[in-house]
């Protein structure tokens, strides 16, 4: 019954499956949205949704004059984890970064799973120092995830990072891309688990105690 007593009729049933259906229409498009720009394993923006996403942001640093750094990280001998231990081990590595990763930044960073098993950040607002400082962070906390094989094998595993500044270094989105990603690949040839950045043309490593 009704608060006021009174009994349901044939019009409150049609409201109510009204309702109903545009409850669930709206779950679907929920769904639909996430399939279209997640990647289902690691629960990140997909690539094509990153860029979408990256200039929309530049175009509101452009606007409103301020800056915004871009962190583009590479898990290290991830080649290796799959042809030593399987694609379900490098799987389950995918996944902890990508939870490492959400943990561990800002509510308004953007993070996205940039290829098979390279990942980028947005840094809304953020200059190259304090975004050095969140790499730093980020690459700590990675190398502290344990993926365990068996009883006597664990998995422990690192990443480089390269890190540039809009629109300090680059006033393009390709640009910018491509300093930090240059930047990643400085981090690569310089041993890796390591942070480098693109700062008046040269990449610059980042040293936590200076």
């Amino acid at each position: 019954n009704k608060k006021n007593g009174k009994l349901f009729n044939k019009k409150d049933l049609e409201f109510v499956e009204a309702l109903a259906n545009q409850a669930a229409i709206a779950v679907d498009n929920a769904q639909l949205y996430e399939l279209a720009t997640k990647d289902g394993l690691t629960k990140l923006y997909i690539h094509r949704h990153f860029y979408s996403l990256l200039e929309s942001e530049l175009k509101r640093v452009q606007r409103y004059r301020h800056v915004l750094s871009l962190l583009m990280m590479d898990i290290d001998n991830f080649k290796d984890v799959n042809d030593t231990y399987g694609h379900l081990i490098g799987d389950i590595v995918l996944k902890e970064i990508a939870a490492t990763i959400q943990k561990t930044i800002r509510h308004v960073d953007i993070p996205a799973r940039y290829g098979g098993e390279e990942f980028t950040v947005i840094l809304p607002e953020t200059a190259t120092a304090n975004a050095a400082t969140i790499a730093e962070r980020l690459r700590q906390s990675i190398s502290e995830i344990e993926v365990k094989v068996d009883d006597n094998t664990t998995v422990r595993p690192t990443v480089s990072i390269g890190l540039a500044e809009f629109p300090t270094v680059a006033t393009e989105i390709k640009d910018l891309i491509d300093c930090a990603d240059k930047a990643l690949y400085v981090s690569k040839r310089s041993g890796k688990n390591c942070i480098h950045m693109f700062v008046d043309n040269e990449f610059v490593r980042y040293n936590p105690q200076s």
